[in-house]
């Protein structure tokens, strides 16, 4: 799979599964209205350096979500996928479209780029304890990452390039 610039803003967990099988990028997933501070806080760490892409489906949630995230972070490329093509077995979303129509909505608007060499990986994570959840929370407010599972953060924290050592630094300054 290639990896393409951009963060990407969408609804819920269900549309990040279905993107992510076939568009590998960062994604945050707003859960609704619920767009949280510390993934707001990450989207401004990174908006200088990084396209943020909100795709959500053309109903009343996804504008209000847009209207919201435009609030807090203006210049943000908005995609509003049509409800037409957004149908599948009585229910309606990015999750029920497909491929294709996807494809054609991000046309023009993502990059296909080189993958870099990961700063960190898993082990290096595990070694300094961040499995565990407290310290991980910890970690991901001192480095603007918003809210993350061990996974997303290990993507995050390749995504901004931030390696071992600089982590390591930021852990002990708790201490």
């Amino acid at each position: 799979m290639n990896f393409y610039d951009g963060i990407i803003v969408v609804e819920g967990r269900g549309d990040e599964a279905f993107l992510s099988s076939f568009i590998d990028s960062i994604y945050v997933v707003t859960n609704g209205f619920e767009l949280n501070k510390k993934d707001i806080d990450f989207l401004k760490s990174i908006k200088d350096k990084n396209k943020i892409i909100v795709l959500t489906d053309s109903d009343d949630a996804g504008l209000k979500i847009r209207q919201r995230i435009e609030e807090e972070i203006p210049g943000c490329v908005n995609i509003v996928a049509d409800i037409n093509e957004c149908n599948k077995n009585g229910k309606h979303g990015i999750a029920e479209s497909n491929k294709n129509h996807i494809l054609s909505l991000f046309k023009g608007k993502l990059t296909l780029v080189k993958e870099e060499k990961p700063c960190v990986n898993s082990s290096d994570l595990y070694s300094l304890g961040l499995n565990n959840k407290n310290k991980r929370n910890e970690l991901c407010e001192k480095l603007r990452l918003g809210n993350c599972n061990f996974k997303t953060m290990i993507k995050r924290i390749n995504y901004k390039q931030i390696d071992l050592k600089q982590i390591m630094e930021c852990i002990d300054g708790d201490k």
